[in-house]
């Protein structure tokens, strides 16, 4: 897991910004805890694609931009 923030802007900002890219993507909301860990995505999408494949697209995302290995389950869609 990445130890820090890669670029400009928090490790909260960075990781929306990502996300927001995705196709199919509304809005993002990311709660990081008090150890800079990801506790919580919050995800608002179209209907027009699946909940699993916009969990890859996201845990893909993140590992190739960031270097950031993110666990399905602190995803919410």
């Amino acid at each position: 897991m990445a130890e820090g923030p890669v670029g400009e802007g928090s490790l909260e900002q960075q990781i929306e910004g990502i996300i927001g890219e995705i196709r199919g993507i509304k809005g993002v909301r990311v709660q990081i805890g008090k150890d800079n860990e990801v506790e919580e995505v919050h995800i608002m999408a179209s209907s027009d694609r699946n909940a699993k494949q916009i969990v890859r697209d996201i845990q893909s995302s993140l590992m190739v931009e960031m270097d950031y290995r993110l666990d399905h389950k602190k995803i919410s869609i």
